[in-house]
């Protein structure tokens, strides 16, 4: 058996009233001063005032604290051992009542459990189940085993009828007690029940609102789709859940300065209007975006985060509720989606809150989404380049060494043409040149001669076999021709 089973364990269903404790005070009150009159009155023979010494110390001390409102569990505790040390002081003075007061000690943890509880109640039973006992022993000693008692018709019916009116005090303080149990029961009852009531229809609306997100997020075509496809679904779907008459979408601008509608939906049909708000103007909302998870006005004229917009914005379109909730995106505003309610006010619960915050972080994963489907767009589009580019560059480098080779052997070309321009230059100009040198210089010598015809002829044909020569050469080079040893001896003989 464990420790703990050797215990027997009470539960205290703390079942208090103010009621029935302030009843019970006035009850015993109200039965020791019968107790008192019946003394003068009567003499009830058991009992006198000075054995109410205790009762005349601690009740009144009692009572200052329920007067000032203190500590009712010292209040009770001042009552209940007022109540047992008047009966104990009783006994020790008259031992022969021993028979009454056993019953009158019951009393005591009835007390205790209409003003303090059941462990409290519990605990005197123990006190005077102990006392019981110490009296028993101590009636034995003093009296012994046998006593006679006398009976006053008198003092036997005024007892009775104050123990009477004390059990019917009790039954009735008892009977009040439970039933006050019982009607906070209900009312506990009642009140779960309402609470249960609102879970059910919170829990309604919330699997509502969690059905139309994923309804939203799994339509691909918001994807892929522009976004004033993506507003108007967000913004239809706010209206029909929210049950609203405008939702619309603005982007930040102007650093921040500045928000610019972008898209509209209205339940009558209204015009998308591009307008746009400025901080300048609006100080305390674009604050309370900055500041807030969202803004929620059920009353927007008087709303301090709104009420800027009363006299310009709301009143002309009959708007008297707002919930706006910024689009936050990399932890910066992007934009902000409005709620607004017009021709009547609205209260926004959590649940509604929860809601446009959901579509805004909604919104906002679809733009970040896009954007980064166009960087990675970009970035593909530029991998695509700088493949062809580096495929260029291969065939570049493959066709290099052909082009070298070819630019190489046309150099050498190039290079061996020039090496018989040079011979052509050196042998077959330098003979004519030296055949008119050496007629220039038979001339000289004979001045008087140049009528000669045998000489001059011999000039006119060294010079016209070197003008020859000069044009072959110039027309074998403008051709790109490439001289040969053949070439060259023919120039040579025709030149002889």
């Amino acid at each position: 058996m464990k420790p703990s089973q050797l215990y027997i364990r009470f539960t205290d269903y703390q079942i208090t009233s103010k009621k029935v404790f302030n009843g019970t005070f006035v009850a015993i009150s109200a039965l020791f001063v019968l107790i008192i009159l019946s003394e003068f009155i009567v003499d009830i023979k058991s009992i006198t005032l000075f054995h109410l010494t205790p009762f005349f110390i601690l009740y009144p001390i009692a009572s200052l604290l329920l007067f000032y409102k203190k500590n009712k569990t010292l209040i009770s505790i001042l009552v209940s051992l007022s109540i047992f040390l008047s009966i104990e002081f009783i006994f020790y003075e008259n031992p022969k009542i021993f028979h009454i007061i056993n019953y009158w000690f019951a009393f005591i943890p009835i007390v205790a459990l209409l003003m303090q509880g059941l462990k409290q109640s519990f605990l005197w039973v123990i006190i005077i189940f102990l006392a019981i006992i110490g009296n028993s022993l101590y009636f034995g000693k003093v009296i012994g085993e046998q006593y006679s008692i006398d009976f006053y018709k008198n003092s036997f019916i005024i007892s009775g009828i104050i123990f009477l009116i004390s059990l019917i005090s009790v039954n009735y303080l008892m009977y009040f007690l439970i039933g006050n149990a019982y009607s906070k029961m209900k009312d506990k009852a009642a009140e779960f029940e309402s609470v249960k009531e609102i879970n059910e229809v919170k829990s309604q609306k919330l699997e509502k609102y969690h059905e139309n997100i994923i309804e939203l997020s799994q339509n691909d075509q918001l994807l892929s789709g522009s976004l004033e496809n993506l507003f108007e679904k967000v913004c239809i779907s706010a209206v029909t859940n929210l049950m609203v008459s405008r939702v619309s979408i603005w982007k930040m601008a102007d650093n921040g300065n500045k928000i610019i509608r972008q898209y509209l939906y209205e339940t009558n049909g209204g015009t998308d209007e591009k307008i746009d708000l400025t901080s300048d103007l609006f100080p305390a909302y674009f604050n309370a975006l900055n500041a807030r998870n969202f803004i929620s006005a059920n009353n927007a004229h008087t709303h301090p985060d709104t009420s800027e917009f009363s006299e310009v914005y709301l009143t002309p379109l009959q708007i008297n509720s707002m919930l706006d909730c910024p689009i936050l995106i990399d932890k910066d505003v992007y934009g902000v989606i409005c709620c607004e309610h017009q021709n009547e006010f609205k209260t926004w619960n959590s649940e509604d809150q929860l809601f446009i915050q959901s579509l805004a972080g909604f919104i906002a994963l679809n733009i970040k989404s896009k954007q980064i489907s166009k960087l990675l767009e970009t970035v593909k589009t530029q991998n695509s380049e700088l493949t062809d580019k580096n495929i260029e560059i291969d065939q570049i480098n493959a066709n290099l060494e052909k082009l070298v080779e070819e630019r190489t052997k046309k150099l050498e070309e190039q290079n061996s043409t020039l090496k018989e321009y040079a011979f052509v230059n050196s042998h077959l100009l330098r003979t004519p040149v030296s055949q008119i040198q050496g007629t220039l210089n038979l001339l000289k010598l004979q001045v008087d001669k140049l009528e000669d015809p045998i000489l001059l002829n011999h000039l006119e044909k060294s010079t016209t076999n070197l003008d020859q020569i000069v044009q072959n050469i110039s027309e074998m080079l403008n051709d790109g021709s490439i001289f040969s040893r053949e070439e060259i001896n023919k120039f040579s003989d025709k030149g002889n």
